[in-house]
C-alpha cells in the first residue's frame, strides 16, 4: 500500500509529538521533578515553589531556635555560678551571726562577702552570648506601667498665674488658675504642662493641641456649653491626676467631658500618699461620654488605658462613663488598677461601647463598681454594651441595679469572658477572682525574639531577669555585727528565692525552645513530604513514558523514512 501525502503529514505530526514527549520525559528523569518548570503545570508549580520557600524558612527557624537554646545554656551556667556565690554569702552571714566571732572576725567575714558580691556583679555583667549581655537586666521584662511612666516626670517649672484665656507654648511649665478667672480657655501647644486649679469651680476648658502629657492638680471646672472640658487632639495623650479633681456638666450636649482624641492613658499619681482622683458629674440629656468619644464619632478607634487612680463618674441617659456615648465608637479600654464608681443611664454602658464599632474591654486589676441609673429594662447594659467583649483576668467587678426583663436584660452577655451569669432581678453581682494587679499578659518584653515561623509575627518573646546584686536585693550587704548579720540572712534568703525563680524561668524557656524546635522539625518534614508528592517525579512511570515515547519516535522515524522513499520512487517514474 502506497503512503500518501496526507499520511506523510500525519507521520510527521506524530514524530514531532513523540519527540516532544520523549524530551519532556527525559527532562523530568534528569531533574527528578515531575514539574521541572511552570509550563508543565503552572498552578502546582506555584504551590510547590511556595512550599520550597517555606521549607527553607523552616530550616532557618530551626537554626534560630538552636542558637536561642545555646544562648540560654550560657545564661544558665552564669545563674548557677551566681547561686553558688549567694549560698556562700548565706553561710558567711550565718557564721557572722554567731557570737563565737569577734568584731575583728566579722570584719574579715565582711571582706569575703564583699568579694562574693563583686564576683556576682562580674558574672552578671560579663555573661554574654555573641556580644549580648544576658544577666545584667538587658533582657528583663518590665511592667507596662513602668514603661509608660518612664518618660513622664512631673514638670517643675516656675509657677505662672492664669487670669484669662491663654495659649501655653513652654514645655515642662506649671500654671495656676486664679480664683477670679471667669470663662476661660487654656490652649496647650507644648508637652508636659501642669495646671493647678483654684479653690472654687471655674468655667474653664483645656485644649491639648498636640500629643503629650497634661498634669492636673486639684482642678475644678463646670460647664453648660456644648464643648469638652478637656479636649485631647493629638494621637498619644497622657493625663496625670494629682490631688482631687472635679468636673460638672449641666447641659444637653453631645461632646465628651474628657475627649480622648487619639489614644489616651490616665494615671492617678500619688500625692501625699493618696492616688489622684477624678469626679465627673453629668446632668440633663447628655450623650457624650464622660471619658471617651463625642456622640456621632462613628469611626473613633481611640484606645483608653487607665493605670491607676480613683474615678467617680456618673451621668444620665446615653452618657457612657468610660467609653462611647450615644451611637459613637471607641477603641479598646484597658484597666490595670484603680477604684471606679461608674454610673450610666439608658442607652449606654457605664464601661464600654453600646452601639458603635466592636471593641475589647481588658480588666487586669482594680475595683470597679458599675451602676444602672435608669429603669429601662430593654437597655440594661452596664459593663460591656452590646458591641464590647470582655477579657477579665484580675481585680473585681460589681454590677448593681440591673433589670433582667428583656433580651438585653443582662449586664454582660454570657458569651463574653466575664465570670458568672446574671440571673436574679436587681441582684448585686460581685465577682472577685483574685486581687493580683499584674500577670504575665501585661508585661512587655524588651526586644529579644527567637523567630520560629515563616511569618513576621511568628516568634517566641523571651526574657531573662537581672542577676546583679541590686536585683537580688543583696547589694551593700553588711554582716559586721550580729544584728546586721541576722538582718542580712533574711535578705539573702529572698535573694536565693529570686535566683531560683530566674533559674526556673530560664529552664522553662529552654524547654519551650526544645518543644518549638521539635514542632518546627515536624512541620519541615511534613512540608518536604507534601512538596515531594506535588513535585518529585515517579521515576518508574517516567521511565515507562520515556521508553514508550522513544519506541514511538523510532517507529515514526522509520515510517517517515519509508514515506520519503516511496515519494522518491514516484518522482523518478514521472521523470
Amino acid at each position: 500500500m502506497a503512503v500518501t501525502l496526507n499520511d506523510s503529514r500525519s507521520i510527521t505530526r506524530n514524530l514531532n509529538n513523540n519527540a516532544k514527549n520523549a524530551s519532556a520525559s527525559l527532562t523530568k528523569i534528569s531533574s527528578g521533578f515531575r514539574i521541572p518548570a511552570a509550563k508543565f503545570d503552572a498552578s502546582v508549580f506555584a504551590i510547590s515553589t511556595r512550599m520550597r520557600e517555606q521549607l527553607r524558612a523552616l530550616q532557618q527557624d530551626q537554626q534560630n531556635v538552636q542558637n536561642g537554646s545555646s544562648l540560654f545554656r550560657v545564661a544558665e551556667g552564669g545563674i548557677d555560678t551566681i547561686i553558688q556565690n549567694v549560698r556562700r554569702i548565706k553561710e558567711l552571714a550565718i557564721n557572722s551571726a554567731n557570737d563565737s566571732n569577734t568584731d575583728t572576725d566579722r570584719k574579715t567575714i565582711q571582706k569575703e562577702v564583699d568579694a562574693s558580691l563583686l564576683a556576682i556583679e562580674d558574672i552578671a555583667v560579663g555573661t554574654e552570648y555573641n556580644g549580648i549581655k544576658l544577666l545584667d537586666g538587658t533582657l528583663a521584662k518590665v511592667r507596662i506601667m513602668d514603661v509608660l511612666l518612664d518618660t513622664h516626670s512631673e514638670p517643675d517649672g516656675i509657677r505662672s498665674t492664669i487670669t484669662n484665656s491663654i495659649t501655653i507654648y513652654e514645655e515642662n511649665s506649671v500654671y495656676e488658675i486664679d480664683d477670679s478667672v471667669g470663662i476661660c480657655t487654656i490652649t496647650i501647644a507644648a508637652n508636659n504642662v501642669k495646671i493647678i486649679g483654684s479653690d472654687s469651680a471655674q468655667d474653664v476648658s483645656i485644649v491639648m493641641q498636640n500629643s503629650g502629657s497634661l498634669w492636673l492638680e486639684n482642678f475644678m471646672a463646670s460647664s453648660s456649653s456644648d464643648k469638652s472640658i478637656i479636649d485631647f487632639r493629638g494621637d498619644k495623650n497622657f493625663l496625670h491626676l494629682l490631688g482631687t479633681n472635679s468636673i460638672t456638666n449641666s447641659n444637653n450636649n453631645s461632646t465628651a467631658t474628657i475627649h480622648a482624641g487619639g489614644n489616651l492613658t490616665i494615671c492617678g499619681e500619688e500625692n501625699t500618699g493618696d492616688n489622684g482622683s477624678l469626679t465627673i458629674t453629668r446632668s440633663g440629656g447628655t450623650r457624650g461620654a464622660m471619658i471617651g468619644s463625642n456622640d456621632g464619632e462613628y469611626s473613633n478607634s481611640s484606645n483608653i488605658t487607665i493605670l491607676s487612680g480613683t474615678f467617680n463618674l456618673t451621668g444620665s441617659q446615653t452618657a457612657a462613663a468610660i467609653g462611647a456615648g450615644g451611637s459613637a465608637s471607641i477603641g479598646d479600654i484597658t484597666i490595670y488598677d484603680g477604684t471606679f464608681n461608674l454610673g450610666s443611664g439608658q442607652g449606654s454602658a457605664a464601661l464600654g461601647n453600646n452601639q458603635g464599632t466592636p471593641n475589647v474591654i481588658k480588666v487586669y486589676g482594680g475595683d470597679i463598681t458599675a451602676t444602672r441609673l435608669a429603669e429601662r429594662g430593654d437597655d440594661a447594659y452596664v459593663v460591656g454594651g452590646n458591641t464590647s467583649s470582655i477579657q477579665f483576668t484580675g481585680g473585681k467587678i460589681h454590677i448593681e441595679n440591673v433589670k433582667y426583663d428583656s433580651i438585653y436584660g443582662v449586664a454582660v452577655e454570657p458569651s463574653y469572658n466575664l465570670p458568672g451569669i446574671f440571673s436574679d432581678y436587681h441582684r448585686v453581682y460581685d465577682q472577685d477572682l483574685n486581687n493580683a494587679k499584674f500577670d504575665d499578659s501585661i508585661y512587655i518584653v524588651k526586644p529579644f525574639a527567637i523567630h520560629t515561623g515563616t511569618k513576621s509575627s511568628q516568634m517566641n518573646l523571651l526574657s531573662i531577669e537581672s542577676m546583679r546584686p541590686d536585683a537580688l536585693g543583696i547589694d551593700a550587704l553588711d554582716v559586721t555585727t550580729q544584728e546586721k548579720a541576722l538582718s542580712a540572712i533574711g535578705r539573702i534568703n529572698a535573694a536565693v528565692e529570686y535566683a531560683l525563680d530566674v533559674a526556673a524561668d530560664v529552664g522553662a524557656s529552654m524547654e519551650r525552645l526544645e518543644f518549638t524546635e521539635s514542632n518546627i522539625q515536624i512541620k519541615a518534614e511534613n512540608t518536604a513530604l507534601s512538596n515531594s508528592v506535588l513535585r518529585d517525579a515517579d521515576m518508574a512511570r517516567e521511565m515507562t513514558e520515556y521508553t514508550k515515547s522513544n519506541i514511538l519516535l523510532q517507529v515514526s522515524q522509520s515510517m517517515l523514512a519509508q514515506a520519503n522513499q516511496n515519494q522518491s520512487q514516484v518522482l523518478s517514474l514521472l521523470q
